[in-house]
């Protein structure tokens, strides 16, 4: 049985279950903006957060085109390359992840643990890494998953976290923020809403040149995709401030970020009420988008307590 827009029922109910916490950040209490923040990350043990929606869809088709194999391609702490191997094992499939960058004496955590759960890793130049793995899915028997999840499956996939935001929440005065690296999760997003929703995607890339395409995929309408927030760029240390607003984050709530998406999403939010952005009384709903497991190849919280990962 489908939903409406074809969201898979079982989707769309497990996406219904996941609970908004209160978060109680000074700058949006100050200015009595109602913040609330959607636990994708405990939606699956292993591909949590939007992995688990992106890859939903993907895994479905190469079923039912009777593939053998998910090919996807991801750096050495690439969250979508673990969920990738975790997913494909979970449905009785193979899969391989092209890797960028010659293979290193010690593999990171993250490719330790996609070995684990079956992944044939292949280490490729990086100049050769975007032709191989755009070729990766050409043979019989394999299907290929872009890096990231973005592909028109995958953002179907996140239709279902919009769908389950409008059916659980007034959205009357409200605002639904997520992290953007390729974009595909906001499109989603926005097509699953209810229509005048605002959206508001924060890139976490220093230039967003790989959500660019979000202006032709969406219409205009009320999304926005805001800059300025990423810090010094994908996966590089963190700036001073921004450090500083993570551990007191952790320290008031007891809920771990990653520091690539979810925190710097946090971060533009407390920075947007400084600047007045929304008026008193607005809600504004963030998602936790998951990706815990890349904590652990970041040096800045290499004294925190890490996230245990079970294979």
């Amino acid at each position: 049985m489908n939903c409406r827009s074809g969201i898979d029922e079982d989707l769309l109910n497990r996406a219904l279950r996941v609970r908004y916490d209160v978060l109680r950040l000074p700058e949006c209490e100050s200015r009595g903006i109602n913040l609330l923040f959607r636990r994708d990350d405990l939606i699956d043990r292993h591909c949590s957060g939007n992995k688990y929606y992106k890859l939903y869809y993907n895994i479905r088709a190469a079923r039912e085109a009777g593939c053998h194999t998910l090919v996807t391609a991801g750096g050495a702490w690439s969250n979508h390359l673990l969920a990738t191997a975790y997913g494909a094992a979970q449905h009785g499939l193979r899969a391989r992840g092209v890797v960028r960058g010659q293979r290193p004496e010690r593999l990171s955590d993250t490719l330790r643990d996609a070995q684990k759960a079956g992944m044939e890793l292949k280490f490729v130049s990086r100049h050769e890494y975007l032709s191989l793995a755009q070729r990766s899915g050409a043979f019989r028997g394999e299907f290929y998953v872009p890096e990231g999840g973005a592909n028109e499956a995958g953002e179907r996939g996140a239709e279902a976290l919009g769908q389950a935001i409008g059916a659980t929440q007034d959205l009357s005065h409200a605002c639904v923020c997520v992290p953007v690296g390729t974009g595909g999760t906001l499109s989603g997003l926005v097509r699953g809403l209810p229509e005048n929703t605002l959206s508001l995607g924060f890139s976490v890339l220093k230039d967003g040149r790989a959500c660019s395409q979000l202006g032709t995929q969406l219409a205009p309408g009320h999304w926005r995709l805001l800059w300025g927030f990423h810090g010094k760029g994908y996966g590089r240390a963190l700036p001073a401030p921004l450090l500083a607003f993570w551990r007191d984050f952790e320290r008031r709530h007891a809920i771990a970020l990653d520091p690539v998406y979810t925190l710097k999403m946090l971060w533009g939010i407390e920075r947007l009420a400084a600047l007045n952005y929304w008026p008193q009384g607005t809600k504004v709903i963030a998602v936790h988008t998951g990706g815990l497991q890349g904590r652990r190849g970041f040096s800045q919280v290499i004294d925190w307590p890490q996230p245990i990962m079970d294979v």
